[in-house]
């Protein structure tokens, strides 16, 4: 994008008697940030020493220079130098961000989101000539090795396994599939992308402030996510381009592409993903009170909505011409409730807190009165609330059911882009114009009342089904649980049908499989369900408390109850390893120490302890052949009870040589007594 010179700022003073400016301060405050950043991206560098080679010396390069960097920046420089120095800084942080993906796809060639498995798997099917919508793409979860726990359930009882995004979710990876990239494709182009969303971000923001960016470039979360399959890397971009001097579009005066450009760019930002769809409302409405302002009629808005639908629909319509009821059936997924309830919203009282959840449609709303109010509150505090113009949205994408964080992270480069490079908002002549201001102020605050109101619905409604844990099945050595039997009653009047799931850390297991109990649960009923794990990544660990939930889908609701209380203890095996060669007959003593989660000793006598023996082979998985505190050999696991102290005691004996290592694990046998 070119910049108008008239965005620049004022000359900075120069250091002499004068006091410093406090642009000058911001700038040198930036600087040692990012060389701060510059040390901490040198020790993230030598972390993949053995996966890739360059990297302890990129580690050591980065280290020595954050170090002498970050003297410099501290020092008063001539403006020309600290131009160069923030060049430096912007640059070098780009390239260790680029040399960090090649380690991260090296290092775990695994995609960390369906999201991105999907939208490769989609280009592959269109690379092949074939349209992906309505394709089943299940097979892209394994093909890039994502995880059972991260896939996202339907409230029906199965997951999504279509293409839910518009075109440009796919479109922007077909060109490196066309060349013949395809293992990894879509995380280099996700990181091609936020370089590139970076460097729009330097050129838009002014000179004093460009020193932020190798700041947000270095943020681990943002490093995270274009490395792990988040794809709103790919709207980064369009975003910072859309709202950079957004005010200015239709101005005859202005000279840069401010003139034209952020129609085009919101629309190519509306085709990766549905998240981009809320600033459309929230920038037309902005371009109306521009146009009322400087009294430009409304013209500007048509053209504005024009060049949008042209850029959102040029990539779209050829698949929507393909296959209309397929597209469309795709892009609504995310916004029709269908999912299951999920996010750092208000839903969260939901999910984690069991507040509620007899009403998930009383969520969605919710949010859609707010957006409402909140696009009212923009018209009525214009001058002070136009700036912050992309953190609007954000007041009502905290009360749908569907509230990620990556909503609210990727927000930050547009907003810096706003704060930093939009005018400040002139009062506005209300008189015959759009829309008269006290009524804008009083539709605001009764939306934001109803939005509240129906907030508090889907907050206090009742969960239709009460679980009540019974008792659960664990793995032993692997200590986490792989059956459940719960008791569940329907307190309401309609039968329903639950499926169940539990949760893995913030995340949701796959469903599980009802092993004994009914499909449908009839309207005041109590029933016995028996629930078996569907995999291994879907078995809740011991050690960290977990929720059963039971979601239905007519109507949208969810149930939730915490499972049995986390156990805090476990067993510390001494010594940690036998550094030598152990001959026939020869013994060896461990003790198996009771510990809490904070390894202090815990002093309980008779408790059981478990012990196993396993050799881990090429050839397989075989049975250690030791004897233990005197039993037969390779009998395993043996059980020793804890003496005052907590210490249950083990002495293995050596019967024969054994052909490989011998592995010992000890665990507590019953971590649930009753």
């Amino acid at each position: 994008m070119s910049l108008n010179p008239r965005a620049e700022p004022e000359p900075l003073p120069q250091h002499g008697n004068e006091r410093t400016s406090p642009t000058i301060e911001v700038a040198v405050v930036l600087r040692i940030v990012a060389s701060l950043l510059w040390i901490l991206w040198g020790l993230k560098l030598y972390q993949p020493t053995f996966v890739v080679s360059g990297a302890p010396e990129m580690g050591f390069v980065y280290t020595l220079g954050g170090v002498l960097l970050l003297i410099v920046s501290g020092a008063r420089l001539p403006e020309r130098w600290a131009l160069w120095l923030d060049a430096v800084l912007f640059v070098g942080t780009l390239v260790a961000f680029a040399f960090w993906t090649r380690a991260a796809v090296f290092g775990s060639p695994a995609y960390g989101t369906d999201a991105v498995a999907f939208a490769q798997g989609a280009a592959q099917v269109f690379v092949g000539g074939r349209n992906p919508y309505g394709v089943d793409l299940a097979w892209a979860l394994d093909a890039f090795r994502v995880l059972p726990s991260y896939t996202t359930n339907t409230l029906d009882g199965g997951f999504v396994r279509n293409l839910d995004y518009p075109a440009g979710s796919f479109l922007f990876y077909v060109p490196l599939l066309a060349v013949g990239i395809q293992a990894q494709a879509a995380i280099y182009v996700d990181a091609i992308f936020w370089i590139a969303g970076m460097i729009a971000l330097w050129l838009a923001l002014p000179r004093p402030y460009r020193g932020v960016v190798p700041i947000v470039a270095s943020l681990e979360i943002f490093v995270q996510y274009a490395t792990g399959g988040v794809t709103d890397s790919l709207m980064v971009p369009f975003l910072v381009a859309a709202l950079w001097r957004w005010d200015r579009f239709g101005d005859p005066t202005e000279r840069s592409t401010a003139r034209w450009m952020g129609p085009l760019a919101l629309g190519l930002a509306c085709t990766v993903k549905q998240s981009a769809w809320f600033l459309v409302p929230m920038l037309a409405l902005g371009i109306v009170m521009e146009s009322a302002i400087h009294r430009r009629g409304w013209k500007p808005v048509v053209r504005y909505a024009i060049l949008l639908a042209v850029a959102f629909f040029v990539p779209n319509l050829p698949f929507i011409l393909w296959n209309p009821t397929a597209w469309f059936s795709g892009v609504v997924v995310p916004l029709a409730g269908l999912l299951v309830p999920f996010g750092q919203g208000f839903v969260a009282f939901s999910t984690y807190l069991s507040a509620g959840g007899g009403n998930l449609f009383a969520f969605t709303l919710a949010g859609g009165l707010m957006m409402v109010a909140v696009l009212a509150a923009f018209m009525g505090w214009y001058s002070s609330l136009k700036r912050l113009l992309p953190a609007l949205p954000l007041v009502a994408l905290l009360l749908p059911t569907r509230s990620l964080n990556s909503y609210f992270v990727y927000a930050i480069p547009g907003l810096l882009v706003s704060l930093t490079t939009v005018a400040p908002g002139r009062p506005l002549d209300w008189s015959g114009r759009v829309w008269p201001r006290p009524l804008s102020r009083l539709l605001a605050s009764g939306m934001g009342l109803l939005a509240c109101a129906s907030l508090a619905v889907a907050l206090l409604a009742p969960a239709p089904i009460v679980l009540v844990p019974v008792s659960q099945h664990t793995t032993g050595a692997l200590q986490s649980v792989d059956s459940l039997t719960v008791l569940a009653t329907n307190t309401t009047d309609k039968d329903l049908q639950p499926h169940f799931a539990v949760a893995i850390g913030p995340y949701l297991s796959s469903y599980w499989i009802v092993g004994e109990g009914p499909a449908t649960l009839a309207a005041g009923a109590e029933a016995r369900y028996v629930l078996l794990a569907p995999n291994t990544p879907s078995m809740p660990v011991l050690d960290q408390q977990s929720v059963l939930y039971a979601m239905t889908a007519k109507p949208a609701t969810i149930s939730s109850a915490l499972l049995f209380p986390a156990t805090s203890e476990r067993t510390q095996l001494s010594p940690q390893a036998v550094n030598q060669f152990v001959p026939e007959s020869a013994t060896v003593d461990f003790s198996a120490q009771l510990v809490d989660r904070l390894n202090s000793p815990i002093h309980r006598p008779g408790v059981e302890i478990s012990i196993g023996q396993v050799l881990y082979t090429a050839e397989g998985l075989f049975p250690g052949q030791t004897s233990i505190n005197g039993h037969p050999e390779g009998q395993s696991p043996v059980i020793a009870l804890t003496d005052a102290d907590g210490i249950a005691r083990f002495t293995v004996r050596a019967i024969q040589q054994q052909p490989y290592e011998v592995f010992f694990q000890t665990w507590i046998s019953d971590p649930f007594p009753h």
